[in-house]
C-alpha cells in the first residue's frame, strides 16, 4: 500500500491506469487533479498532454483561472495562450 497525500483515489486510479497504458481520459473535470499530481510525480508528458487540452479549451468563463493555472505549474504555451486570448 502505497499513500500519496495530495492525490485522490479517482485521480491515483487515472494515472495508474496510464503508467500501465500510456492512454488517459482527459476531461475538463478531471484536468485541474490530474495537472497537480503529473507535477508532483513529475509525469511530463502527461503534463504536456493537459496542457494542450486545456488551451484548446480557453474560453471567457476559464480564461483567468487558467492563466492563474498555467503560472502555478510552469505551463509556458498555456501562459501565452491564454494572454492573447
Amino acid at each position: 500500500e502505497v499513500v500519496m497525500n495530495g492525490i485522490d483515489c479517482e485521480t491515483g486510479v487515472l494515472i495508474v491506469k496510464y503508467l500501465y497504458s500510456g492512454n488517459i481520459a482527459v476531461t475538463e473535470e478531471n484536468a485541474q487533479d490530474l495537472l497537480s499530481a503529473s507535477n508532483m510525480l513529475l509525469l511530463g508528458d502527461l503534463k504536456d498532454s493537459i496542457e494542450k487540452f486545456l488551451s484548446k479549451r480557453i474560453q471567457p468563463p476559464n480564461c483567468v483561472s487558467l492563466l492563474n493555472l498555467s503560472h502555478l505549474f510552469e505551463l509556458q504555451d498555456l501562459i501565452k495562450t491564454s494572454r492573447k486570448f
